[in-house]
């Protein structure tokens, strides 16, 4: 791989070490990372939100390579060059996560309309799955629908929120998580435009299905919403994406992606009922606490 970085993008590697399918580059001083390209990069989206990520000083940048493209086939996997910046790579906490990135183009979006379309296509996708393949998912046929059900309960709370309410767009990434690290916060092939509930509500998520003590998190989240400007229509928001079980369509997904000779039914099953019992027992809490403190509906699990 080195002599490829070193043609395509003029580099003299002074250090490179392979880890995660990304490549640790040490070049004149300056690091760099090489990381293949899993997801669909929109390379146009990119462009027009750069300067609004340089303006957040941390974001990496992608570098071009010598023929002009932010995007490089090698070996026939796209991988993108990222210039660091003086970050360490440490595991992101609660403080990192920032809502108020905003992309200042005078557009505002209706993002609720937004999540209720792509996840009504979702809770389809899933329903179809399970009716096309009873057989392999036969034992967890109750988790499926389980999940599914509060997917469309969480809708429907979506669809009650009649406040009017426009949404600055604001920087925020794919899949945020507790184990999450500042490189990946800061990696622009990660973000996303979305509503600056996103990655709170994500990370939440995270906290809740990862076995950790749910009451010693609220006092942190709590002092974390104290400190961070969310209006009502904002928590309402959070909520429900706290609600939403994406970490289990995620699952699935990674199992559909993958040979399923690999998959033992009957201990993956266990493993997702065990999420169940982390999901309720942490929504419980979640329900009095946002209840409390915003005197919000909440939805009982």
């Amino acid at each position: 791989m080195k002599k490829y970085i070193e043609y395509y993008y003029n580099l003299y590697i002074e250090q490179i070490s392979f880890d995660s399918s990304k490549y640790y580059i040490l070049s004149n001083n300056k690091k760099y990372i090489l990381k293949k390209i899993n997801r669909e990069f929109d390379i146009d989206g990119y462009k027009r939100i750069k300067n609004a990520l340089n303006k957040y000083k941390y974001f990496f940048n992608i570098v071009y390579n010598k023929y002009g493209n932010l995007v490089t086939t090698i070996n026939n996997e796209q991988y993108v060059l990222l210039s660091l910046t003086n970050i360490p790579n440490e595991t992101i906490s609660i403080y990192d996560i920032k809502n108020d990135m905003h992309i200042r183009n005078n557009i505002v979006s209706n993002f609720r309309e937004e999540w209720i379309k792509k996840w009504e296509q979702k809770i389809d996708y899933f329903e179809e799955l399970l009716t096309n393949k009873k057989e392999f998912y036969s034992e967890l046929y109750p988790v499926f629908q389980y999940y599914i059900g509060i997917g469309e309960e969480t809708i429907m709370y979506l669809k009650s929120i009649n406040d009017k309410h426009d949404d600055l767009p604001t920087i925020q990434h794919y899949r945020l998580r507790l184990c999450s690290d500042l490189y990946y916060y800061y990696d622009p092939t990660n973000v996303v435009i979305d509503h600056c509930s996103r990655d709170i509500a994500e990370y939440i998520k995270s906290m809740i299905i990862s076995h950790n003590n749910i009451d010693e998190f609220i006092v942190i989240l709590d002092e974390y919403l104290n400190s961070h400007i969310f209006s009502n229509h904002d928590i309402k928001m959070m909520y429900a994406r706290i609600l939403f079980p994406t970490f289990f369509f995620d699952y699935i997904e990674e199992i559909e992606m993958h040979s399923k000779k690999e998959v033992k039914e009957k201990e993956l099953a266990r493993t997702l009922e065990k999420t169940v019992l982390c999901y309720e027992n942490g929504i419980r809490c979640l329900n009095t606490f946002f209840r409390e403190k915003y005197n919000i509906s909440i939805i009982a699990v």
